[in-house]
């Protein structure tokens, strides 16, 4: 049987309800860099690096209404894992969305993975 590649992490996508104050602790206090940001539908989100490392393992923060249900009560609440794969359709319980696929979060605390191709845009996930 041929051995698949191992799946790249991409990101930890971090639902946030003060986006202004996860980034003075992230940017300010821990030096992280502003990859890319975006809005819109309610919800932004910025990616963070830090210097000397890869692409692969970024930080996601987002905030707005879409997320404010996962995070409840809570200041922030880890959202998703995000990684590369050659083929996220063989992944058991993954579910088709345009352009990527997700296995669901496992009650009460589970986390949701989102998988991409390899060469396939992120999509930014609520």
């Amino acid at each position: 049987m041929a051995r698949l590649a191992p799946a790249v992490l991409v990101h930890v996508a971090h639902a946030v309800t003060d986006l202004e104050a996860a980034l003075n602790l992230l940017k300010g206090l821990l030096g992280g860099e502003t990859i890319d940001a975006g809005a819109g539908g309610g919800l932004g989100y910025v990616d963070l690096g830090w210097p000397g490392q890869a692409e692969a393992g970024r930080l996601r923060l987002l905030a707005g209404d879409p997320v404010v249900p996962w995070v409840g009560s809570q200041a922030g609440r880890l959202h998703s894992l995000c990684f590369r794969m050659d083929d996220p359709s063989t992944v058991a319980g993954a579910v088709a969305h345009p352009g990527w696929w997700e296995v669901a979060p496992a009650p009460p605390l589970g986390v949701r993975l989102v998988l991409i191709e390899r060469d396939a845009p992120v999509p930014v996930v609520t």
